[in-house]
């Protein structure tokens, strides 16, 4: 598998805005601190399959559909995949 490790404010803020990870593809959004976060699908076409952590524990998970789809919650990373 291929990690993506987004770090920058502009990494993060893009996410897989205008692009589609591949099977074996993992985006990782980390940030600094835990905090209320949002991930959105605006830019994506096709659904992912998102994770939302604190450290290493899953605290939401779902399959976001295109365009629509979003997930707010407590996280410090986030992981985004294609959706199987």
């Amino acid at each position: 598998m291929t990690e993506h490790v987004l770090d920058s404010p502009l990494q993060r803020a893009r996410g897989v805005i205008w692009r589609y990870p591949g099977p074996d593809d993992s985006y990782i959004i980390e940030y600094d601190s835990i905090d209320l976060r949002t991930v959105h699908m605006v830019g994506v076409f096709r659904p992912l399959y998102v994770q939302m952590l604190v450290d290493d524990e899953v605290t939401q998970e779902a399959v976001l559909r295109p365009i629509i789809g979003s997930m707010h919650g407590l996280c410090n990373r986030v992981i985004e995949r294609r959706a199987v």
